[in-house]
């Protein structure tokens, strides 16, 4: 399904795919250590606290007690479970090998400590062994997305944010303290949304590539995201290598 199918239901659930994503990934997630891509000298990190697995619905978040997730999810696998607080909100946060799960009324999150293809297709697994578990739950969308900075970022990225009305802001003898520019990528004969996010701030440069299906049931989720994660990533590293030349040099797990 095409974006130009979608009615206003499905282009409200994709901003909630984007942003609730990130809101809680950022709240709730300290950043680790990552991959570097090089250009030239100049390094842009992914950001796994980004790199994410999203299911949009109604969700039971009783059920996804360290018990449950143990016998259902993680394969007898020890599950570390921590309860966070975030905007006055207590937030369960379970991981293990690799994965991190966060259960929302109204999402369900998988996270990855480090970027490899295993842990990734491993993050696809679980969030379709959850709708396959859960086959009842009503479902409004699902997303996959990734996140790179750059803290020095080049002068040719630099560029893309210096927009037609950047000399009379500073007219104003105001200081533009962050620009975001997001775009929205339709494919030819391909059934998702890519939304593109490229944002300047004190901190750097970052890119933000959020994959939206606009699914309506756990089964339709489930089909959307089989086999989606590491072809993503590969799609992002090539978007990212043609819009702003930058490439994949290495990759280091995250020990935090």
């Amino acid at each position: 399904m095409v974006r130009g199918d979608l009615p206003l239901f499905w282009d409200q659930t994709q901003k909630i795919i984007a942003s609730l994503a990130n809101f809680y990934y950022f709240l709730l997630f300290e950043k680790p250590k990552g991959s570097e891509i090089m250009r030239g000298g100049f390094q842009m990190k992914p950001d796994f606290q980004h790199w994410t697995v999203a299911v949009a619905g109604q969700w039971n978040t009783r059920l996804f007690g360290p018990e449950w997730v143990i016998a259902n999810l993680s394969g007898g696998e020890q599950v570390n479970a921590e309860l966070l607080l975030a905007t006055g909100l207590a937030n369960l946060r379970l991981h293990w090998g690799g994965l991190i799960l966060i259960p929302q009324q109204e999402m369900i999150i998988i996270g990855v400590k480090e970027g490899s293809d295993q842990t990734l297709q491993k993050a696809e697994e679980l969030a379709i062994k959850i709708l396959e578990l859960l086959p009842h739950t009503p479902v409004q969308g699902c997303g996959i997305n990734f996140g790179f900075t750059d803290a020095d970022p080049p002068s040719e990225m630099l560029g893309l944010f210096r927009l037609q009305d950047s000399d009379k802001i500073s007219d104003l003898e105001a200081a533009i303290k962050a620009t975001e520019i997001k775009r929205q990528l339709e494919f030819k004969n391909e059934d998702y949304i890519l939304n593109l996010t490229c944002s300047m701030g004190e901190k750097g440069v970052g890119l933000h590539l959020n994959y939206h299906y606009g699914v309506n049931s756990t089964s339709l989720a489930a089909k959307a995201l089989a086999g989606k994660t590491v072809r993503h990533k590969s799609d992002s590293l090539k978007i990212i290598e043609s819009l702003y030349n930058l490439l994949l040099e290495s990759e280091e797990k995250d020990d935090g």
